[in-house]
């Protein structure tokens, strides 16, 4: 695919032969989002996850993740919309702990 588009240049910043990186994203999809500040990593980053809150106690999740263009993450498995989840990641958390937040 060939795109073309003009650009202002209104400080003499442009210069012949210059290049650029474009991404364009095509449709839309539905999907859930992790914030990177909720993700844990572990074992050299081979393990992604979670913390979520299940019946008042928290327990870490792997989950299957993609990064997405904002610095974020897309869910592509392990985790279903309407879960919760801590964010930011808590820096000290026991598996089965009871869940002291909001």
């Amino acid at each position: 695919m060939t795109v073309r588009f003009d650009l202002e240049d209104n400080e003499d910043a442009l210069i012949a032969g210059m290049f650029g990186r474009l991404t364009m994203t095509e449709g839309t999809a539905e999907a859930i989002i992790v914030p990177s500040v909720a993700v844990e990593h572990r074992f050299s980053g081979e393990v992604a996850g979670v913390w979520v809150v299940e019946d008042d106690r928290v327990h870490f999740r792997q989950l299957e993740l993609r990064p997405d263009s904002d610095g974020d993450y897309v869910v592509l498995n392990g985790l279903r919309a309407g879960e919760r989840f801590i964010s930011p990641k808590p820096l000290t958390a026991i598996d089965g702990a009871v869940y002291e937040g909001e």
